[in-house]
């Protein structure tokens, strides 16, 4: 019976894989923000590069995007005009946490600013 689960679970894998001889390119938009989000975005970003030199069937391509409370209070605004398009030229973005204690309510701000109809 634990085969039969073993042998299945194999051949839904290599269904999700790339073939080996396959290399993929993704473009990932890092937001890593504020208080942990740093931490936890520079530790998703190690894995991920692991991973991909690990398998080598896959390479990926960083941007930073900044995004958050220090940006907020040099700019005036939580993040540039634009972002929302330059986020859509990506195969995924990695967003760490953003706000910080005495600042605006961010949900109100990126409704009220950026999902515009």
């Amino acid at each position: 019976m634990a085969s039969s689960t073993v042998d299945n679970s194999l051949s839904s894998a290599s269904i999700i894989a790339p073939h080996p001889n396959k290399s993929h390119k993704y473009r990932i938009a890092s937001i890593p923000g504020d208080g942990i989000g740093p931490e936890v975005v520079e530790a998703a970003i190690e894995v991920v590069n692991k991973l991909a030199e690990t398998l080598k069937t896959f390479t990926i391509e960083w941007d930073h995007i900044p995004w958050g409370t220090a940006f907020y209070k040099k700019n005036g605004k939580y993040v540039d005009d634009d972002v929302l398009e330059r986020l859509r030229g990506y195969d995924a973005s990695l967003f760490g946490a953003v706000g910080a204690p005495g600042m605006c309510n961010l949900s109100l701000v990126i409704q009220h600013d950026y999902l515009k109809a």
